[in-house]
């Protein structure tokens, strides 16, 4: 066949590859690690693959197929992002070729084009394209799987060579992610029920080589799942899905754009009603693609339900491939230039509302921390090194990789866990001669903290995640506090129903009315509220601020709880102390909590309140709740907005 006969039978797909690589490879240059990709990379540090795999593997929660492969790619490249990205950047681009090529093979070429679009634009499978992670990856080895799978099980005759390639996918997989292991053993399993006299003993023994190759990582594994994981029921920080789940998943992928995703369906539709698709195999290969998606599905929804969190969007990107090509198989072939026609439109708004509703390249280039030292340098070049201090929020190796990156002379401070240096933070702020401020990621209450002491906003930016706050003691710059939105203060005057107290404490104290906490009192002050009286919306934050007097520093907590029905779905508390300054004659603490789907369902109750723990004395002159709106876009890359 010619080149120009070759162009013009594959032209659609040559075009959507053409489209696939310029989504992807934009901005190469510029694109940032992530956190998690910073996680991988750090393991260049270490000397020897003995050592990569008991420091930087057995420690964490994911196979060594990919540190393995970003540990020599970057000891013989370099760790700059570009080039640690690229091969799962061209991972991207050829898994849109391959569920073409399977949904062609099986069903037509329309129901391939249909797939291979989502697989194109859609920015699930974009973000995992240019995140050097056991995702894109994943994707990649499961439709390679996919493909060997269904031609061994429904094709007739198939060499050896077939079957040697099946096994060693199935193992790559199975060393690629726990998730996509899972996938390939459902299908491994359910190829069972498909099989004939003539290939269930190559079936078989391929099923067991690939077992055998998996075999020396399942020490690894084993004690991978000994450590607990990340769901919170082993103290992590993922938690148990909702029941919509699996329709989130969905709209996600879709760019929750019910325009999007009506016109995926209507054209399938459509497609079938013009060309009814039939084929004997048809319904053996929709059942084989529904149990691979909807087993895998299931088995990591109700573990994560009822043993412990794992499942999320990431970890269906292996079986996802299944459910497009389900959906897309009741296509029938369209007329070429209808199919044209529907491809041209598909393609069009799928990439409109990546761009405009989703953000995605706006989100992408603004990662945490990249752009948190960036930041700091700017204002130094403003404002002069001595006069600008920063506060990052993170891991010190992360900042160490882009502070050789940009050769900075920032000076800053790293805090992984926040609340452990709200204590030092204020020793920090007492001493600071700087003006400037740059704060990397703070939670509400570091913002407000931090308030006291450089109360204007001189700078503000979004990035992926959070925000990065430049704040200042300029008197002409935005006052932090127009951030805070009053939702309810304690008036000893008028006490609204919404709070719960003693009244016969309340007392007068040179002319100012306060709340006098005895060491009799363990709870004696609170506030409560539904949830849906709060006119509150994703995104934002509830601040808690108690402003108080006492004679030393108090261990009592500021706690915010949520509860549905008397079952707690969230508890967080900051201790008073944290936040004491001896220098202070009034004190003032915070407790924040950030606000998603799980906390916006409207019969939640939302209650703020004092635990004198230790049965300590104080008076509390204010006691206040607050909303902050926050980052509009905080999770835009892997969350509704």
């Amino acid at each position: 066949m010619n080149s120009k006969l070759f162009i013009k039978n594959n032209l659609a797909i040559l075009l959507l590859l053409l489209i696939a690589s310029v989504l992807r490879l934009y901005g190469l240059f510029d694109l940032q690690y992530t956190f998690d990709e910073l996680c991988t990379v750090n393991i260049s540090k270490y000397n020897s693959f003995s050592e990569v795999i008991k420091e930087g593997i057995m420690t964490d929660n994911h196979p060594a197929l990919i540190p393995l492969f970003v540990y020599y790619c970057a000891r013989i490249f370099g760790t700059a992002e570009w080039i640690i990205k690229f091969p799962f950047i061209i991972a991207g681009i050829v898994s849109v070729y391959l569920i073409f090529a399977i949904g062609k093979k099986w069903f037509n070429e329309t129901a391939g084009l249909f797939a291979a679009i989502i697989v194109t634009c859609s920015q699930f499978f974009l973000y995992y394209s240019v995140t050097a992670r056991p995702y894109i990856s994943g994707l990649l080895l499961a439709l390679l799987f996919l493909k060997y799978w269904l031609d061994i099980l429904f094709e007739e005759n198939q060499p050896l060579k077939k079957h040697v390639l099946f096994a060693l996918l199935a193992a790559l997989s199975a060393l690629n992610h726990h998730f996509s292991l899972l996938f390939v053993a459902v299908c491994g399993f359910y190829g069972l029920f498909f099989l004939t006299k003539h290939n269930y003993k190559k079936y078989l023994l391929a099923c067991v080589c690939a077992l055998l190759l998996y075999a020396p990582h399942i020490p690894i594994l084993i004690h991978q799942f000994s450590r607990g994981g990340i769901g919170t029921a082993s103290g992590g920080w993922l938690n148990a899905p909702n029941n919509d789940f699996l329709w989130d998943f969905v709209f996600y992928i879709f760019h929750y754009s019910y325009l999007f995703f009506g016109l995926f369906i209507g054209l399938i539709i459509v497609a079938y009603f013009s060309n009814k698709p039939s084929n004997k195999n048809y319904l053996k290969l929709r059942l084989a693609l529904f149990m691979g998606f909807i087993t895998t599905f299931l088995i990591g929804f109700l573990y994560s339900l009822y043993v412990n969190p794992v499942i999320q969007f990431s970890t269906l990107i292996f079986s996802v491939p299944c459910l497009l090509l389900l959906m897309t198989s009741f296509a029938g072939e369209l007329s070429q230039k209808f199919k044209w026609l529907a491809g041209s439109l598909l393609l069009l708004v799928g990439i409109y509302t990546l761009i405009v509703n989703r953000h995605y390249y706006t989100l992408i280039y603004n990662q945490a921390i990249d752009t948190y030292v960036k930041t700091s340098n700017e204002v130094i070049k403003e404002k002069g090194n001595q006069n600008v201090y920063s506060l990052y929020k993170g891991e010190s190796f992360m900042f160490e990789f882009y502070r050789k990156k940009y050769h900075t002379k920032a000076r800053f401070e790293v805090t992984e866990i926040e609340k452990q240096n709200f204590k030092e933070w204020n020793l920090l702020f007492d001493t600071l001669s700087s003006s400037y401020l740059v704060l990397g990621g703070p939670s509400a209450a570091s913002l407000a903290q931090a308030s006291i002491y450089f109360p204007y906003v001189f700078k503000k930016i979004f990035i992926n995640g959070n925000c990065i706050y430049v704040l200042s003691k300029i008197l002409k710059d935005t006052l932090l506090d127009n951030e805070f939105q009053k939702i309810a203060s304690i008036d000893y005057k008028n006490i609204h129903p919404n709070f719960s107290l003693n009244q016969t404490f309340i007392q007068t104290t040179n002319n100012i009315l306060n709340y006098k906490i005895d060491s009799l009192s363990e709870y004696p002050l609170s506030y409560k509220s539904k949830v849906k009286d709060l006119n509150l919306n994703i995104g934002e934050t509830i601040l808690a601020k108690i402003t108080y007097k006492s004679i030393q520093s108090i261990k009592g907590l500021l706690c915010i709880s949520v509860d549905n029905n008397g079952v707690n779905k969230h508890w967080t508390s900051n201790e008073l102390n944290w936040f004491y300054n001896e220098s202070f004659d009034m004190q003032t603490a915070y407790a924040d909590i950030y606000i998603d789907e799980k906390i916006l369902n409207p019969e939640n109750d939302l209650t703020v309140f004092i635990w004198n723990d230790h049965k300590e004395k104080l008076q509390v002159y204010d006691f206040s709740i607050y909303k902050r709106d926050g980052n509009p876009y905080s999770f835009g890359i892997l969350s509704k907005y």
